[in-house]
């Protein structure tokens, strides 16, 4: 009998920029037939129920669970009667050793049962589709799977330091408040510091208390109220100080200062 299907299926492919794609299906009550992947996956259920049968057992899946399917490992998904709204985070080779650059590791868990972390990957989703920066984006994206990814494997090999914590964290500071007007990537600061990507992001936020795509929005924001105390243009500032456009940079000024550029500028101008 032919299966009738139900819902819709929409793909978010970010593989080029940041390293992942995203599939995100609502109110989906097809049946997948037993199949593989070539890349890492990570999933989530936002409304109703999905059975996952990989290596032989079967697991049921729902809100605050977060499901993982290693690569080339065979699995299969189906509904039941009710209709399944999800999202799945494809993650690329190359971000993936991002957050894992030795391959001496095995994943110990398939399910996550974890309320933090679903609602950080709740909010990912929206953040890759956002006006955001890539280098906000990236940040993000290595942060919050990264810790679910080291929380679900085992045998991961230490991380060799080549420099001291503070020495790799300085240099790249000093980078940042060089070249903060620049829209560089994460992989550049992480090269800096002589670290991986997700390591040096721990490393970065445990010392100077935020990450460094925010650090470089503080950094940028100090620029663009002694831009905006001078007078200057709001729109000339954003495109000046490495913002998407005028709308992006007033978000992240008013998120930082609590006013928009424009009201500070009515104030300090004289």
């Amino acid at each position: 009998m032919k299966q009738r299907e139900t819902g819709k299926i929409y793909f978010f492919d970010f593989t080029k920029t940041i390293g992942v794609e995203v599939v995100s299906g609502n109110n989906i009550k097809h049946d997948f037939s037993r199949h593989t992947y070539r890349k890492l996956c990570l999933g989530i259920v936002k409304e109703g129920k999905r059975s996952l049968i990989c290596q032989d057992h079967q697991y049921e899946i729902v809100r605050d669970n977060i499901f993982i399917i290693p690569t080339k490992i065979s699995h299969s998904f189906c509904s039941g009667e009710l209709a399944c709204t999800y999202s799945l985070f494809m993650v690329s080779k190359k971000l993936l050793q991002m957050i894992l650059p030795s391959e001496n590791y095995k994943f110990n868990k398939v399910v996550l049962k974890n309320h933090e972390y679903y609602e950080q990957m709740l909010e990912l989703e929206q953040l890759l589709i956002s006006k955001e920066s890539e280098f906000l984006k990236q940040s993000m994206l290595v942060k919050i799977l990264g810790d679910i990814i080291n929380e679900c494997t085992l045998f991961i090999e230490p991380i060799t330091m080549q420099y001291q914590q503070k020495e790799a964290v300085d240099k790249v500071k000093q980078f940042i408040d060089t070249h903060y007007k620049k829209n560089f990537t994460l992989s550049a600061l992480a090269k800096i510091a002589c670290l991986s990507p997700y390591y040096f992001i721990r490393v970065f936020t445990n010392t100077i208390g935020i990450p460094p795509h925010m650090y470089q929005q503080q950094v940028r924001i100090r620029a663009a109220k002694e831009m905006l105390s001078k007078g200057n243009n709001i729109a000339g500032i954003a495109t000046t100080l490495g913002f998407t456009d005028q709308s992006h940079f007033s978000n992240v000024f008013k998120k930082l200062m609590g006013i928009t550029p424009k009201n500070y500028m009515k104030d300090t101008v004289k």
